[in-house]
């Protein structure tokens, strides 16, 4: 019997659900958490809690069953938690929601870091890489998570706990009770106020603990030039433009690897002006459109403009906040449109098409009006071909184009799609579903993929960095056909095509790597002279 049969029921539209794959539905409310009555109230009636009653808190299992910890030097227990505020994160690292979901955590971090106060993670893996703990430590790097993580690669812990869907945030109090629970990205302030109150709690009982938690080691990884660089593009002079994604920034070279310019100046931020003054947070995809560079900021939500010839950032669309809801019909001014993760750009004859990630949709961006509007997804996280405002996409991170279809790359669903420019629909070159997913070449009835994020056009194929694989596939777009021409990748993120080779991001090697699309065997490793890391703030 779960030790606490409601969190099987938890479901929202911010969450990924698990296997099998639930209906679409309206949101379902929070069964653990009271209702509050939405009618204005007095303003001397009493706070109603964020918290369930004491006598309803169920005591927390215990922690059995995790494969690994990671960043912690030993196993957490649940009597060692005693006397902590503990949030409790369900997530796994495909998932965008579960990155969306981070900053929440690191602001709790922060504004409880003189508090007893700790954040676990329980990752808890979709796709079959996901188990892999050394993998995971490279993920924990990149996105700068430094709690405790519990790789709980078998599932044990999320079904001992009932969880059912990506990411599922608790509360546990300081006697090791669930005190709150919420499926999907938690609202801020409802999170923070849960903590407050159980803090609050704590102290009037004499029950928090004087200190921090022992044996928390956070791993932050190795210096290099580059840290964890995510999308490269090949531009125009010959040269690259490169999204540091680690270091916060966007490298440009020259044809000959020489550095020319880089934009940010490695602090994450939203700062726009000059080159080495501005701020992006966690760059990934971009597209040239004459003098300019556009870049996905994705951490920001944020479309950014780099105009090389005055070394301005500019910021074009975009709020700055993650969106509240996917995108619908109306067209938006660019600084108003609510953008949800934007993972790549792509100019073509005009428009700047945007994958939104964090809502499941195309974008159109116009550089000329400075206008948002919709193009294609309704929203849903589902693999759903026809007309393409009723299409549904799974997590799109990348963009290309033969000039006749725009292509997306299906992360979730492990798939390539394809919308027509001319009839505006929607098909499936290769792909099934959220949870098929491999690694098989053949015909398209038979491919597999496995969460890939990167993919360019060139020399009439479709290049495809087949992130979890660690490989790169080369698919036909018209047929379907798929077949590996380059192995012994690390999870590699971004692809692009420059002159007669495929260039090549290895981005948990945290390197760039070239090589002839006709050659066979590994790539090169890419040195670039003049590029040093940023200095430290």
């Amino acid at each position: 019997m779960r030790w606490i049969p409601s969190l099987a029921l938890l479901v929202a539209t911010s969450a990924c659900a698990s296997p099998p794959p639930a209906p679409a539905t309206t949101p379902a409310p929070k069964i653990a958490l009271p209702v509050l009555d939405a009618a204005p109230k007095e303003t001397s009636a009493p706070k109603e809690s964020l918290l369930l009653p004491p006598g309803d808190r169920p005591s927390i299992p215990e922690w059995n069953g995790a494969t690994a910890w990671l960043n912690v030097d030993r196993p957490l227990r649940r009597d060692a938690l005693r006397g902590h505020v503990v949030v409790v994160d369900f997530w796994t690292s495909c998932c965008i929601n579960c990155l969306q979901t981070l900053p929440t955590l690191a602001a709790i971090e922060r504004r409880f870091a003189k508090d007893p106060v700790l954040v676990v993670g329980v990752h808890s893996p979709k796709f079959d890489e996901e188990k892999n703990a050394a993998r995971l430590r490279d993920t924990l790097r990149d996105l700068e998570i430094v709690h405790p993580v519990a790789v709980d690669a078998d599932m044990t812990i999320w079904d001992a706990w009932g969880v059912r869907a990506w990411p599922t945030v608790a509360l546990i109090d300081a006697e090791g009770r669930l005190a709150w629970v919420g499926s999907g990205e938690p609202d801020p302030a409802d999170l923070s106020g849960a903590v407050e109150e159980a803090l609050a709690e704590g102290r009037a009982t004499n029950v928090l603990a004087k200190g921090p938690l022992e044996g928390l080691r956070p791993d932050r990884g190795p210096a290099g030039v580059l840290r964890y660089p995510g999308k490269v593009l090949a531009l125009q002079n010959g040269g690259l433009a490169i999204a540091d994604t680690g270091h916060h920034r966007i490298v440009l070279t020259n044809a000959a690897g020489v550095v020319e310019a880089v934009f940010g100046s490695g602090e994450a931020g939203a700062k726009d002006g000059a080159a080495e003054r501005a701020t992006f947070q966690r760059p990934q995809g971009m597209t040239e459109v004459g003098a300019d560079l556009y870049v996905a900021d994705t951490g920001n939500h944020l479309i950014r403009k780099i105009d090389r010839t005055t070394r301005q950032v500019i910021t074009v669309a975009g709020t700055g906040e993650l969106g509240a809801e996917p995108l619908g019909l109306q067209e938006h001014t660019g600084r108003t449109a609510p953008l949800r993760s934007p993972w790549d750009l792509l100019h073509h004859k005009g428009s700047i098409y945007v994958a939104l990630a964090g809502s499941h949709q195309i974008a159109v961006f116009d550089p000329k009006m400075g206008t948002v509007r919709l193009y294609a997804g309704s929203g849903r996280e589902a693999r759903e071909d026809g007309p393409a405002q009723a299409a549904a996409f799974a997590q799109p991170s990348a963009l290309a184009t033969d000039d006749k279809s725009l292509f997306v790359l299906d992360s979730e669903t492990s798939s390539v799609r394809a919308i027509d420019f001319a009839t505006a629909t929607v098909r499936t070159v290769i792909g099934v579903d959220l949870f098929v997913f491999g690694d098989v070449d053949g015909e398209a009835a038979k491919a597999r993929l496995q969460h890939p994020i990167g993919m360019t056009y060139g020399q009439g194929a479709l290049w495809v960095a087949d992130s979890y694989n660690g490989k790169v596939k080369r698919v036909d777009p018209a047929k379907g056909t798929t077949r590996t021409v380059l192995t012994g990748l690390a999870e590699p993120a971004g692809i692009t095509v420059a002159g007669k080779d495929l260039v090549v991001v290895d981005t948990n090697k945290s390197r760039i790597v070239r090589r002839a699309i006709t050659a066979s065997g590994e790539a090169a490793p890419v040195a670039f002279a003049g590029l040093t890391p940023p200095k430290a703030p």
